[in-house]
């Protein structure tokens, strides 16, 4: 690293992911099977949509989130799991434990979900359902884009674009209402 203030001052390395696991009575086989359990619970896999488990998808977590993400991530799931092994309970109860959770605990939920739902969503193989169902999903939408329809070139505005004002030249509101 250099000192402080250096312009070529460089970011100390982000710790490896598994600094930061739960606890083996909370997570027996590792967190990022835990996390495969409760997605498959949150996203059921169908004949069409993979599971997590069979996508890693706790794994690719893992591998991808900041130490600060991940920090909060294990927080929320310990805190999911803190009276219970969730992968020992069954289907039923590991569903009305994480409605409990949404219930007791909505912020860290909501973290949950929110990085159950973008993780799994963004994996190449359901990426590739996407795909196949007709939809244009651009992996990285730099330089193509997204598929529009043509621009109607009846709507554009007559005035042509906005306008600018020097800053020389900008007066504050009550000024103007002085003048009247």
């Amino acid at each position: 690293m250099t000192q402080h203030g250096s312009h070529s001052e460089t970011k100390p390395p982000i710790s490896s992911s598994t600094d930061y696991q739960l606890p083996p009575e909370l997570a027996p086989n590792g967190t990022a099977e835990l996390i495969d359990a409760i997605c498959e619970r949150m996203i059921p896999p169908t004949p069409r949509w993979p599971a997590a488990s069979e996508i890693r998808l706790g794994a690719a977590i893992e591998r991808h989130l900041r130490e600060t993400e991940w920090v909060a991530l294990t927080t929320a799931l310990g805190q999911l799991c803190s009276k219970h092994n969730f992968t020992l309970l069954d289907d039923t109860e590991q569903d009305a434990l994480i409605s409990a959770f949404e219930t007791e605990q909505p912020g860290s939920f909501g973290l949950l979900r929110q990085v159950l739902y973008l993780g799994y969503y963004a994996q190449p193989q359901v990426v590739s359902v996407f795909r196949d169902l007709g939809f244009d999903v651009n992996d990285s939408p730099q330089p193509n884009g997204y598929s529009m329809a043509p621009f109607d070139n009846r709507r554009v505005p007559i005035g042509g674009p906005g306008g600018w004002i020097p800053t020389r030249e900008v007066v504050r509101v009550s000024a103007l209402e002085g003048s009247k």
